[in-house]
């Protein structure tokens, strides 16, 4: 009983709720072969955890139905054609929003490259330089349909950090961005913007 009472408060501390519904099941069996005394008890603990676990339950599909728990996917998820909320002003990016690229969006990926290279992460200066060729290259030109030259969107890269490389991140990410920061509100593949 005292699991299903804390468990109440605590019902996001989902072990309490199922803890006391195990306990108050085992309660209530050895109740009956003890005669009855403390049944009570036992059903109120059973029946606390079950309302315990309903809690959580409900609480997590009111998250998902109104979107509590975004879309973020890890900076090394990001697949080419995903659109994404963006501040260009972090320094360090471990996961982004996903956006339905029909809203109002900061960036776009268009390319995922593999780093080559050993163990040991390369310095920021070669990280920044090959994404600059990487981004600038021919992936802009294949997915927005202009060369990088010529158009009217920016590159914004994203690469590994120390702690995300030990991690396992090994990609260099190009997304396409306003100028001014701005919002996109379409895809910008096969635009020629």
């Amino acid at each position: 009983m005292v699991c299903g009472i804390a468990g109440i408060p605590l019902f996001f501390v989902l072990v309490l709720p199922i803890v006391a519904i195990v306990l108050g099941a085992v309660a209530l069996s050895r109740v009956q072969r003890a005669g009855g005394r403390g049944r009570g008890r036992a059903w109120a603990g059973l029946v606390l955890g079950i309302v315990g676990v309903l809690l959580f339950v409900g609480i997590v599909v009111i998250g998902a139905l109104l979107g509590w728990y975004g879309d973020d996917v890890a900076a090394d998820d990001l697949e080419v054609g995903q659109c994404v909320e963006l501040d260009v002003d972090d320094t360090e990016i471990s996961s982004l929003p996903l956006v339905d690229c029909d809203e109002p969006h900061q960036a776009e990926v268009y390319l995922v490259e593999d780093i080559e290279g050993g163990d040991e992460i390369p310095d920021t200066d070669s990280l920044i330089a090959r994404g600059q060729e990487l981004c600038a290259g021919d992936a802009f030109e294949a997915y927005v349909g202009t060369s990088y030259e010529q158009s009217e969107l920016e590159f914004y890269t994203v690469y590994p950090s120390e702690d995300t490389w030990e991690d396992g991140d090994r990609e260099i990410v190009c997304l396409a961005i306003r100028p001014d920061g701005g919002d996109l509100t379409a895809t910008v593949r096969d635009t020629a913007s």
